[in-house]
């Protein structure tokens, strides 16, 4: 039987690209589906080769805040 625990991790790791990526190009749903068939490491890599100016965006609003 399969332990739940690592699952939940997955699909937790899962939801938070998509939480990244919710007002970038593709949205949502692009990126859960990409996670979850991939692994959630896969969907971050696609997440900022897609937008260049993404992992630009977050490192200011570490800096600023």
């Amino acid at each position: 039987m399969i332990s739940t625990i690592p699952m939940i991790v997955y699909v937790l790791l899962c939801l938070m690209v998509t939480v990244l990526a919710f007002r970038e190009r593709g949205g949502f749903l692009l990126y859960l589906m990409l996670s979850l068939a991939l692994t959630p490491v896969v969907g971050l890599l696609i997440l900022f080769l897609a937008n260049p100016d993404f992992a630009r965006l977050q490192s200011n609003h570490k800096t600023e805040g």
